[in-house]
C-alpha cells in the first residue's frame, strides 16, 4: 500500500529487493515460533498475544501469518 506522502507498506518478502525503493525501516508485526509445551508453531504478537496456534509446520505458520496481516493493510 502507498500512503499519499509515498510511504510504501507491505509485508516483507525476499522475491523483491525493497532497498531499491529507498531507505527501509522494518518492523515484525508477529512472532512465529515453536511452542515446546504444545509441539505446535504458533503466531503470536510482540506483547505475547497469541493469534493462532497448532500448526504442524513452520511454513504452514507462516502462510497463515502472510494471509492475517494482508487482509489487514
Amino acid at each position: 500500500m502507498i500512503a499519499p506522502g509515498g510511504i510504501v507498506r507491505c509485508l516483507h518478502t525476499d522475491i523483491i529487493d525493497l532497498r531499491k525503493l529507498g531507505r527501509l525501516e522494518v518492523e515484525r508485526a508477529s512472532n512465529v515460533e515453536f511452542n515446546d509445551k504444545t509441539q505446535a508453531w504458533e503466531v503470536s504478537l510482540p506483547d505475547g498475544t497469541l493469534l493462532q496456534g497448532g500448526f504442524a509446520r513452520r511454513d504452514q505458520a507462516l502462510a497463515w501469518e502472510r494471509e492475517y496481516f494482508e487482509a489487514r493493510l
